[in-house]
């Protein structure tokens, strides 16, 4: 889809509409759930709930991609980088907070998808400006590593872990994890620090941000002390992974010292608040 396809498209929902989307999308993966295994449920009323539940998805996609858009065009004006491609790029963004979004978390979805979108369209530009370009194998693999998770997303309306992009695009985990690490920059502050005069505020608490240079480290605290998502017990993360419980408790340990490390190193603090050479 265009970028001049937008201005066709519905507003964004309101919260009760969402709500109710949401109610309608899990009912149908959960109904395509007892059709792939042989429920004795009528098949007819299964596969009306499955397409009801997509209808619902293509719904809740299309009312938010007006938000891609200005973005989208926010972006192309502060980067100088063409329209449609950050447009493309915003479009997975929004997919992914589709796969992320839980209603009885009391979030509006557009609340969601605009953190999503605005993160995706902020690696895109990064990406084409040269800031992030490593090796040209590394940069090549990156990219192939997330079209081929779009793929899986738009195809099962899911979000693929990198151990599961990986295997498909016949890497080792550690060669998806280094080819996916992002390199942050401090030079901006998000919005969420900003003042209600304009000014900036002291942050005295630390956010989650600094999970996403974890790679599946940082996944895996997501999930399991539920942010962004529900909370997942260790066996449950063991059953998406292929993995033990036992292995989960190990590489929980693991991932929660690497981000106390991470976060007593210096680069993790905001410019001003005890940054070396200030």
């Amino acid at each position: 889809m265009g970028i001049t396809s937008a201005i066709f498209l519905p507003p964004v929902a309101t919260a009760a509409a969402e709500n109710n989307l949401a109610r309608c999308i899990e009912a149908g993966v959960y109904a395509e759930h007892l059709l792939a295994i042989g429920s004795p449920h009528s098949p007819d009323d299964l596969r009306r709930l499955a397409e009801h539940g997509k209808r619902a998805w293509e719904i809740l996609w299309l009312s938010n991609l007006r938000l891609v858009a200005k973005l989208s065009h926010a972006a192309a004006r502060r980067h100088r980088l063409p329209l449609d491609d950050l447009f493309q790029d915003g479009c997975l963004g929004l997919a992914e907070a589709l796969t992320r979004y839980d209603f009885t978390l009391g979030w509006r979805f557009s609340t969601l998808a605009h953190e999503y979108v605005d993160r995706s369209l902020k690696a895109s530009a990064a990406r084409r400006a040269g800031a992030l370009e490593g090796p040209g194998r590394r940069h090549r693999l990156r990219i192939l590593l997330k079209e081929e998770a779009g793929r899986v997303t738009a195809s099962e309306h899911r979000e693929a872990p990198v151990r599961e992009v990986a295997r498909i695009v016949g890497v080792s985990m550690s060669a998806a994890a280094g080819a996916c690490a992002v390199t942050t920059t401090l030079d901006e502050v998000g919005p969420h620090q900003l003042m209600s005069d304009g000014g900036y505020e002291a942050v005295d608490v630390t956010g989650v941000d600094f999970l996403a240079l974890l790679a599946d480290a940082g996944e895996l605290l997501r999930l399991r002390y539920g942010i962004g998502v529900r909370c997942h017990t260790q066996a449950e993360i063991g059953e998406r992974w292929g993995v033990s419980a036992s292995t989960v408790a190990r590489m929980e340990r693991r991932a929660l010292a690497r981000a106390r490390s991470l976060l007593e190193m210096d680069q993790c603090r905001l410019p001003g608040t005890g940054c070396a050479g200030n």
